[in-house]
């Protein structure tokens, strides 16, 4: 299967984290990501079988969120694109998996996959 992943590295607890969007459903992201990017995030298209998205998606836990993060649904671009109204709140946007806050499904906002929203924010 093909995605969009976003790296994130966090400098204030020295961790890294991927966030997969399957590419079918997110078409758009990969270039709007690319326009709109912070310092310490990257984006890109990458391919993967399912045995090693299944044994990334087991792979051990940072300190502070899974490494590996597949998540299932939309990210509503119109929505993070009037998030990110300058550096700073573009970054706040993104900042500790934020995306997530922007995922769309089954008309749930803020749903992805294996996570709950609120104890990712602290």
């Amino acid at each position: 299967m093909i995605y969009v992943r976003l790296m994130e590295y966090c400098e204030w607890e020295g961790e890294t984290w991927y966030f997969y969007f399957q590419w079918d459903k997110n078409r758009e992201l990969l270039g709007f990501l690319e326009n709109v990017m912070p310092d310490g995030f990257s984006a890109r298209e990458e391919a993967l079988l399912d045995d090693t998205r299944d044994r990334l998606a087991k792979s051990e836990a940072t300190t502070y969120m899974n490494q590996h993060n597949f998540v299932d649904g939309i990210v509503d671009i119109g929505k993070m694109r009037s998030a990110c109204k300058d550096d700073e709140s573009t970054h706040d946007t993104f900042y500790k998996g934020g995306i997530l806050n922007f995922v769309i499904r089954d008309d749930i906002p803020g749903y992805a996959k294996g996570f709950k929203l609120s104890e990712m924010r602290f």
